[in-house]
């Protein structure tokens, strides 16, 4: 059963394709500084919580219960803000909407999966990148990339969360999807 809580996390996570959706139309500096404001915000939001303020009460749906410092959120926006802030443009946008997909449709593996590997299920995994692929082909065709590009970002998704989860896969998982994108955008 999918807990309200993290429902809710995870339908406002596809709400941020909105970035990279105004990326395309508008300047770079338009679409960093709100998500700079919001990264602010929730950096406070991990402060108060981690001082145990009232204010947080307000904002609980944010967190996961078991997160004691830096919330997977901010670190989801931070990782958002700096793909978008310091990549090509297209290799950006492009990233972003493959990490949101990915993450998005990847953690429902955790109610039908069963091959777990290293704490992640392996058929969420199957999905997030079956997903986020079709989504990369939609950004793909608005932005003119190479299928290689694409190809690049999404087989980087599944590996980053497998492999690499430090400091959080929340950021991880779109820097190293640009990462791969930008490097074979401009090796091939």
């Amino acid at each position: 059963m999918l807990d309200k809580k993290i429902g809710i996390r995870k339908y406002l996570r596809l709400g941020l394709l909105a970035f990279p959706i105004l990326y395309i139309y508008f300047p770079k500096q338009v679409i960093i500084l709100p998500l700079l404001v919001i990264v602010g915000l929730l950096l406070l939001l991990d402060i108060a919580r981690y001082y145990k303020l009232n204010i947080v009460t307000k904002f609980k749906f944010l967190f996961k219960e078991k997160e004691k410092g830096i919330s997977s959120a901010s670190f989801l926006l931070l990782g958002l803000a700096v793909v978008l802030n310091s990549f090509e443009k297209e290799v950006a946008i492009l990233s972003v909407c493959i990490a949101l997909i990915y993450d998005f449709f990847s953690y429902l593996g955790t109610f039908f999966g069963k091959i777990k590997f290293r704490g992640k299920s392996i058929e969420g995994c199957i999905l997030g990148t079956i997903l986020g692929y079709g989504a990369g082909l939609v950004v793909n065709t608005i932005l003119g990339l190479s299928q290689n590009v694409l190809l690049a970002g999404v087989i980087t998704a599944p590996v980053t969360e497998l492999f690499l989860d430090w400091p959080d896969d929340n950021f991880t998982i779109p820097f190293f999807t640009a990462v791969a994108a930008q490097f074979v955008k401009n090796s091939f």
